[in-house]
């Protein structure tokens, strides 16, 4: 097991693939009950590998020269032939329970860099990949650069993942695409779960006779708590003063909104685009909201809306989103977003 001689190294459980650590600080933890036939090549600077406990790991991570990275793999995670790679700065951050197959791969670069012939500008800079709890990646599975996939979520063998999954669906295609919702997986055939009743605030999401529309309501300032995620590839756009998509993106917008004087999920979620209104799919499960502002009833209050081609043309455009409160009687706003497609 060659390590450089400053390598920092806390091994609750044997290794036996092999060990590479360069010189340059680098440390690799591994927590006690843990079966590693994973090879582990360390190259870069102030890098860290942690491995949790009762891990099952085979296969490849590596940090290639030149890189500050660090890959984190909560415990009883298991994985038959992963590779994990930093070809570049950034983390890896896989959490407890998961289970992936043979011929996985993640990196949180494109490996080689894309310039935009004009400005010199770089199109492809490296960005993190996280993994939730509990989350089963099938074969030949890839994650690229900035990946997030949910807690308890399934991505179906073949996959290529590039931005957001859900918790608790399925995804599967190149690239992947939601294909079910509300699922919970289990690694043994004998296993089952329980049916779960549909929750007492079923109504307010997913009303019978369709959600209203804001044409003809009055606003109402500060009546709902709400935020855009992402649009596109870019994170809370509107931190941004005039955000930037590449042509040719799929033009997504996700993020939450719930109904704040009661707590509870909103009515709808309008996208107004240059003037035209689109329906945004709305109720999907946001645990992380709901527990960041202690709203438990106000749960599934995610939304997404993947606009059509014909919406995502060059030149700048006007974003506006909306959001009805629960009773279907006003609604609050955003402020207009300016971003350019170039």
């Amino acid at each position: 097991m060659p390590a450089a001689p400053d390598a920092i190294l806390e091994l609750a459980s044997p290794v036996t693939g092999l060990i590479h650590i360069a010189p340059g600080g680098n440390a690799l933890r591994v927590g006690v009950g843990a079966k590693m036939g994973a090879d582990i090549q360390i190259m870069g600077t102030g890098c860290v590998v942690e491995i949790g406990a009762h891990c099952e790991l085979t296969g490849v991570i590596r940090i290639h020269e030149g890189v500050t990275g660090r890959v984190v793999i909560g415990s009883h995670t298991t994985a038959t032939g992963v590779a994990i790679e930093l070809h570049e700065d950034g983390e890896i951050r896989i959490g407890h329970d998961c289970m992936f197959s043979y011929d996985v791969r993640l990196d949180t670069s494109d490996v080689h860099p894309i310039f935009d012939r004009l400005t010199g500008r770089r199109l492809n800079p490296p960005r993190p990949v996280e993994i939730g709890d509990h989350v089963w990646l099938g074969a030949r599975v890839i994650l690229l650069k900035g990946a997030r996939v949910g807690d308890g979520a399934v991505v179906g063998a073949g996959s290529v993942v590039k931005g957001k999954v859900p918790p608790g669906v399925i995804v599967s295609g190149a690239p992947a695409k939601i294909v079910r919702r509300d699922v919970e997986w289990r690694r043994h055939l004998a296993e089952t779960i329980p049916p779960t009743a549909k929750p007492p605030w079923w109504r307010h999401w997913r009303p019978a006779a369709g959600p209203p529309s804001s044409a003809l309501l009055p606003p109402r300032p500060g009546g709902a708590v709400f935020n855009l995620d992402r649009l596109s590839e870019i994170e809370q756009p509107f931190d941004y003063k005039h955000p930037r998509i590449e042509f040719g993106q799929p033009l997504v917008l996700e993020g939450f909104g719930y109904d704040a004087a009661g707590g509870v999920p909103a009515a709808a979620v309008e996208a107004h685009l240059d003037g035209q209104v689109y329906l945004a799919r709305y109720g999907d499960h946001r645990a992380d909201v709901a527990k960041h502002y202690a709203v438990p009833a106000a749960e599934r209050c995610g939304f997404r809306l993947e606009l059509p081609d014909a919406a995502a043309s060059r030149g700048t455009h006007l974003l506006l989103i909306r959001v009805i409160l629960a009773g279907g009687e006003a609604y609050d706003e955003s402020g207009i977003l300016p971003f350019e497609i170039v």
